[in-house]
């Protein structure tokens, strides 16, 4: 298994267990004291990462970092252990992003394996860096060049959590909505769907609508 785990919990005693437990399945855990060193974890080479973390870790973090909560949990697997068994907090955090949320006095051998079965499917799955400043895709080790306007498109999208319109799409990147323009939108989505390859599903066209970008098993440098 290529992948590992980076836990943070401010209860010794269970990250310990869980740590010996983790060990045991073969699954190498590195342990921080704070959230924060996650950030230099994600640089240091290709594998799949999944952060364990307390929920009041996650919290004091957010709480005292400037961080985009939803590029946070876009670069990351975060996998919540909670000291209390609240469904609104699950329901919150799981919205946001988190992998997944489990009560601390669950079975510990439970959530190891639901960790390790997580890891799995990240790893199988790969993940597709879209990095729009360098007008580049990374995936599978190979490098495939975007254009200007591809870039562009995957931006906006981003930048918006619901449906963008075409014209919307059109009006930013032309400044004109017409016949021509919207024939250059649909070839150029076209063209990025091609690169995209077995993700170009995550530009979605809705009901004739707008378009849509899901990010599943996607990062994406803006």
């Amino acid at each position: 298994m290529g992948g590992y785990i980076v836990l943070c919990d401010h209860n010794s005693k269970w990250a310990e267990k869980f740590t010996d437990e983790a060990i045991n399945r073969n699954i190498q855990t590195v342990v921080v004291e704070s959230i924060a060193e996650i950030e230099d974890k994600l640089t240091e080479d290709g594998s799949s990462i999944m952060l364990v973390c307390s929920l009041i870790e996650l919290r004091e973090y957010l709480k005292n970092n400037t961080v985009d909560e939803k590029i946070f949990f876009e670069k990351v697997s975060v996998f919540v252990i909670s000291d209390s068994n609240d469904d609104n907090e699950e329901i919150y955090y799981i919205r946001q992003g988190c992998v997944d949320f489990q009560w601390r006095k669950r079975n510990i051998f439970i959530i190891v394996e639901r960790i390790r079965a997580l890891l799995n499917k990240i790893e199988k799955a790969g993940e597709m860096i879209i990095d729009t400043k360098e007008l580049m895709i990374i995936y599978d080790k190979e490098k495939i060049n975007l254009k200007k306007r591809e870039a562009d498109i995957i931006s906006i999208l981003y930048n918006r959590d619901e449906i963008v319109s075409t014209e919307e799409i059109c009006l930013e990147m032309w400044g004109v909505y017409d016949e021509k323009t919207k024939s250059n939108l649909y070839n150029a989505i076209y063209e990025l769907r091609r690169k995209l390859a077995g993700k170009g599903g995550c530009i979605q066209n809705i009901y004739g609508k707008g378009f849509i970008l899901s990010k599943d098993g996607i990062r994406i440098i803006i």
